[in-house]
């Protein structure tokens, strides 16, 4: 981790606005009380407070000065528990990953004992620099990659930014640099939309979801109370940013008011959306790295306190897809509507794409600070995109791709929350395999074979007659294989009707992989080497020295890279052999393959072996005991995370070095999956399934009724599936 020192320069300001333009509000808040009049302008700004912050990732300590009182300074190794104003506080310990810094941030509502003053729609604003603009509308500009930014916004809002709302005039309807904080003409932050956390009394947890608001709420934030919540901040573009603090209020019906929020006037809360969710109805977004297209629809639930039916929505991708928007509802609910959008005709990026969603309220200027723009909320939303067209599995096989990587497009869920679990009537070790429509193949020790619904009701289920150890392939016209232990491997469609059938010599795990060609590629317990002709006949096959358990791994040049219980890992061209790399032990697990062409295998000697494409050691790393079945899977960013025997899972720098571990005993088998926002997945002998942050700490954990050896997939919905010894197949997914 490199030295940072980071200088965040925050002025908070909150707005106390009463959006009737009527009414009456607090206008000014002292270091020690608040003091409130009945004659005030119903939109004004309250200075809460300024602050300096240096943090050095290095020491791991920071440093905090407030700039009109007595300075302090804080040790954050240890727990924390000190407040630094008495209207914001760091809780926890800050954490540094590289340039991204985590942080819970918690606001005192200064008002104690004064109900009357109780906030609505508090949100957390982070003014940064911007650097993606090519909108619709052309005033647009937002922060993007290499720009300092919030990772985790509720939302994004154009409110207070210093390119378009008065400038350091005084006028607290406005921005205003801080007097010793980095001022805007020198940090230029030139981003018109900017993200901000949302704090309400319904987001108990720091990293509560906003799926957790309760329209009937109104986002109230309790006079006297204090929230909580956490940001992720990108801090690699820069170290200088400001945050502001905004609020809505309107005067109540009581003194003090009986009933909150009831006793509040409905424009005490945003004119714009605070909410939206958003389901695919249809995404065929394909790029193969050379052509793309497709189509998506979405279903968006846009949450608004004012006219829910009478806003418009605009979905944009500049580059990706022209702008689609829509005025008419299609449905809703209770404090929401429902909108759809259809977006022909796409050209995506690869991998994925980042959706910015436009929700205009009725309500126009801005309280006369932006004449003529539409008040309104602003939303990101990330789409995948399939690597070749719209056939293509959403976990076609094995740690998701040829190269075993582990790591997909699609982030999992954040919760232990099980959606439902699918009963078998014995052990579940292979990992899923998931079709383009979601369904899910998967099989079990009695040889039971199965497809399920994504809602967890069986499609079908064929009885192979014999243990079934691997876990099942998809090719791109849908059609599924799958080994047994005797050696059968078998072509089945989407419907279980089986197309052929070729015998192999045995097959204890190595799982099938299937090339861009169709061909499968299987190892053998009669220590051959199998390559199939999608039709069924042999290709070539390529005799070892042992028997394969390992399931083979593909190299962006086409090399087929398989591990054998004679100690080699080989390397194989078209049939023919290009090398060999000695271990000291069997390799059961699959080898990895990283996108620079180096590999990666572990052996039962107790070592993680980074190899290069001459079949050269690079590196080697011990891993504290034997690896029977975990094969390493790499982050996105080169990070290489494994388990194994010693019942720790492992993060290895792409230099051999060691990142970091965590103590999941007494063994980990399986092979650990990747989400798209890094979260580590992965079972244990201790019964459970884990979730881990990409720095290590445990985001949460499921106990099951067994032992989980089973690798999972993830589904485009963001579902996690796992299988158990006690015979189920999990389904995790957040509400």
């Amino acid at each position: 981790m490199r030295l940072v020192l980071l200088s965040l320069f925050l002025f908070l300001s909150i707005l106390i606005c009463g959006c009737s333009g009527g009414g009456n509000n607090p206008v000014s808040l002292g270091q020690d009380e608040m003091v409130a009049s009945e004659n005030q302008s119903p939109d004004s700004n309250s200075i809460w407070g300024m602050w300096q912050f240096t943090a050095d990732p290095k020491t791991q300590t920071v440093e905090v000065l407030r700039l009109r009182t007595a300075e302090k300074y804080f040790n954050i190794l240890p727990l924390l528990e000190t407040q630094f104003s008495q209207c914001v506080s760091i809780e926890g310990i800050p954490e540094f990953d590289g340039d991204t810094l985590k942080v819970d941030i918690g606001i005192q509502s200064p008002f104690y004992n004064m109900p009357k003053y109780t906030g609505f729609d508090v949100s957390m604003i982070l003014i940064t620099r911007g650097s993606l603009d090519g909108f619709s509308d052309p005033d647009i500009v937002m922060p993007g990659e290499g720009d300092t930014r919030l990772l985790n916004p509720d939302g994004y809002t154009r409110w207070w930014n210093p390119r378009e709302f008065p400038h350091n005039t005084g006028d607290l309807m406005g921005y205003t640099d801080g007097k010793l904080g980095t001022k805007d003409e020198y940090a230029n932050y030139t981003a018109t939309i900017n993200g901000y956390k949302y704090y309400c009394s319904d987001l108990i947890e720091p990293d509560s979801s906003m799926n957790l608001t309760d329209p009937a709420g109104r986002g109230v934030f309790p006079a006297g109370g204090k929230l909580v919540r956490e940001h992720i901040i990108d801090i690699d573009g820069g170290m200088v940013f400001n945050y502001i603090v905004n609020a809505c209020w309107g005067y109540p019906l009581g003194n003090p008011p009986w009933e909150i929020p009831d006793d509040f006037p409905e424009y005490a809360n945003r004119y714009e959306p605070y909410r939206i969710d958003v389901a695919e109805l249809e995404n065929t977004l394909w790029n193969d790295g050379v052509n793309s297209g497709g189509n998506l629809s979405l279903r968006i639930d846009a949450y608004d306190w004012f006219n829910s039916d009478q806003n418009r929505v605009r979905v944009e991708s500049p580059g990706n897809f022209n702008f689609a928007e829509t005025f008419s509802p299609t449905g809703g609910g209770t404090g929401y509507s429902t909108y759809e959008v259809e977006i022909p005709s796409a050209t995506p990026a690869y991998g994925s794409i980042d959706l910015l969603i436009s929700i205009e309220s009725e309500k126009i200027g801005y309280y006369g600070l932006l004449p003529g723009a539409h008040i309104c909320a602003y939303f990101t939303e990330k789409i995948s995109v399939s690597h070749g067209g719209s056939q293509e599995p959403i976990w076609p096989t094995f740690q998701y791709d040829q190269q075993r990587s582990g790591r997909c497009p699609y982030n999992g869920p954040q919760t232990n929350r099980m959606e439902w679990s699918f009963h078998t009537s014995n052990t579940i070790l292979p990992s899923p395999a998931i079709d383009k429509n979601g369904i899910i193949y998967f099989g079990n020790y009695n040889g039971e074979f199965f497809a399920v619904n994504p809602d967890g009701t069986e499609k079908w289920v064929i009885n192979l007659g014999s243990f079934i150890g691997t876990s099942p392939a998809i090719d791109m016209d849908g059609a599924i294989y799958v080994c047994d232990q005797p050696g059968v491997l078998y072509k089945f469609n989407s419907e279980g009707d089986e197309i052929w059938t070729y015998q192999i010599g045995g097959c204890y795990s190595s799982s099938p992989l299937v090339d861009a060609e169709g061909n499968i590629c299987i190892g053998s317990d009669d220590w051959y080497l199998y390559c199939i002709r999608p039709n069924g006949t042999l290709k070539w096959r390529y005799q070892t020295g042992g028997k394969i358990w390992s399931s083979p791994a593909k190299g962006l040049d086409g090399t087929i890279y398989v591990g054998c219980d004679d100690g080699y890992l080989y390397a194989i061209d078209s049939g023919n052999l290009k090398w060999r790399f000695q271990t000291n032990g069997v390799i059961n697990p699959a080898p990895t393959v990283a996108e620079d062409g180096t590999i990666y295998v572990a052996s039962e000697d107790s070592y993680l072996y980074a190899i290069d494409i001459n079949g050269d050691e690079i590196w080697r790393y011990y891993i504290g005991g034997p690896a029977y079945y975990s094969s390493p899977a790499i982050g996105f960013d080169g990070t290489i995370y494994i388990g194994g025997e010693s019942g720790v899972l492992r993060a290895i720098n792409p230099d051999g070095t060691e990142k970091w571990t965590f103590n999941a005993g007494p063994r980990i088998r399986p092979s650990p999956i990747i989400g798209a926002d890094g979260t580590i997945y992965f079972g244990s002998e201790d019964n459970n399934v884990y979730a881990l942050n990409p720095n290590g700490t445990e985001k949460w954990r499921y106990t099951t009724g067994n032992r989980v050896r089973a690798s999972g997939a993830i589904s485009s919905d963001g579902t996690l599936y796992i299988g158990s010894y006690d015979h189920n197949m999990y389904a995790f997914r957040d509400d």
